[in-house]
């Protein structure tokens, strides 16, 4: 038998149950957000008269979204609600389009700002798609609930799509696709899923504009896909792209970066890598500064920390191997 389509309805009498009751389940559990997930992907397809307008039952669903981030916005400390905010400030977005005086004053200055920033219905639609999947994403990070991955997936490919291929926002857009991707790549291991991340890197490192604030992340999430690529398929071609995507994300950051030190770190163990395949010294000895770089710029506390380690000290290790030197073995 088939699953039974979510409508509006069944999102508002859950978010009425949650303020009767205050099981807080309710809002904050997988159940909700998927549901508002399908909700805003059946109102936004990828062609269809809304484009040009917002039919009323759109904006029935985008209004039962807006109140379940309500809901969880009510639930969440304030420390945990940052995204839920974000989100309704872009579904308000789009309310505002067809019925600007629907919108509460108190909102009025933030939303008229994002809908600045992202003008037309289509791109309105993608912005508030790419908010609900960070929501969606920081729940997956904290439960690893697969079916959220999939709709966070789902949201990001759609957002994607419904940005013309020359807008400035459709690169984070890709990247926000190819980084998820690459995470259920390396839960499930499917093929499919590894080759689209790629795709969607390739799209980015040829698109993005150097002059993004987020240019240094897109090509760090590209380099990251190539990376990943070679490791499963061995191609020296997909190597030469993460180093390169690498080096263009470590350019654009300053050296005081805190992000500067995990992008060193995967710049350093990818031409280490590179060494390894074709002993070039001069890949082994721009592994080895950038792993010092990398290593002097991150704190101790930082998780990528010891990775960082890793990186140099295998590069370390082939320079003393490289130049005839043996290991002690059995050191007390």
């Amino acid at each position: 038998m088939d699953k039974q389509a979510v409508s509006s309805n069944d999102v508002w009498r859950r978010v009425k149950t949650f303020k009767e009751t205050g099981t807080e389940e309710l809002v904050l559990g997988p159940g909700a957000l998927l549901e508002a997930a399908e909700l805003l992907l059946r109102a936004f397809p990828l062609s269809g008269s809304w484009l040009s307008e917002l039919r009323d039952s759109d904006l029935n669903s985008v209004r039962a979204v807006m109140g379940l981030h309500a809901a969880r916005y009510q639930a969440l400390t304030q420390s945990q609600n940052r995204l839920d905010r974000e989100t309704i400030i872009a579904l308000l977005a789009l309310v505002h389009h067809s019925h600007p005086q629907a919108v509460p004053e108190v909102f009025r200055s933030r939303v008229n700002e994002h809908a600045q920033r992202h003008a037309g219905i289509s791109l309105l639609a993608a912005a508030a798609l790419t908010a609900q999947a960070k929501t969606m994403y920081a729940l997956f990070q904290a439960t690893g609930n697969l079916a959220i991955l999939d709709a966070t997936i789902a949201a990001r490919k759609r957002a994607a799509d419904l940005t013309p291929a020359a807008h400035p926002y459709r690169a984070a857009y890709l990247s926000n696709l190819s980084g998820t991707l690459q995470q259920r790549f390396q839960q499930i291991g499917t093929i499919a899923d590894l080759m689209a991340g790629v795709k969607a890197a390739e799209s980015t490192v040829a698109t993005a504009s150097p002059d993004d604030p987020s240019y240094a992340t897109i090509m760090s999430t590209a380099g990251t896909a190539f990376a990943i690529s070679f490791q499963h398929s061995g191609d020296l071609a997909d190597l030469n792209e993460a180093i390169s995507a690498f080096r263009k994300a470590a350019d654009t950051l300053p050296g005081e970066s805190r992000a500067s030190g995990p992008i060193l770190s995967n710049l350093s163990g990818a031409l280490r890598l590179r060494f390894d395949r074709l002993g070039s010294i001069s890949d082994l000895e721009e592994a080895i500064d950038t792993g010092r770089s990398a290593l002097s710029s991150m704190q101790q506390s930082h998780p990528q920390h010891s990775t960082c380690q890793y990186n140099l000290g295998g590069a370390l290790a082939s320079r003393y191997a490289t130049h005839g030197g043996t290991f002690c073995q059995g050191a007390r």
